[in-house]
């Protein structure tokens, strides 16, 4: 049965669960726990077209989380 859903570009009323959904997805791949992410960092990653969907941001969410320095990732993390 085909489920039929609209990119993410088009759902970003249902954005602020995105990244602690795919924070979870990689058991294993980084031995910290998960950062969480900042107000802006979110606005930003929300602000994002996402041509490559949810792959893409997928992607995007575990480099900003290998990529923070502390706690929580910020706007800068997000290169």
């Amino acid at each position: 049965m085909p489920i039929d859903l609209p990119p993410l570009r088009e759902r970003r009323e249902t954005f602020w669960c995105w990244p602690s959904i795919f924070s979870g997805s990689t058991p294993g791949a980084i031995a910290n726990p998960w950062p969480g992410f900042e107000p802006a960092a979110l606005e930003r990653l929300r602000q994002h077209a996402w041509p490559g969907n949810v792959r893409e941001l997928d992607h995007a969410v575990e480099r900003a989380a290998l990529m923070a320095d502390g706690k929580m990732v910020k706007p800068a993390d997000l290169a």
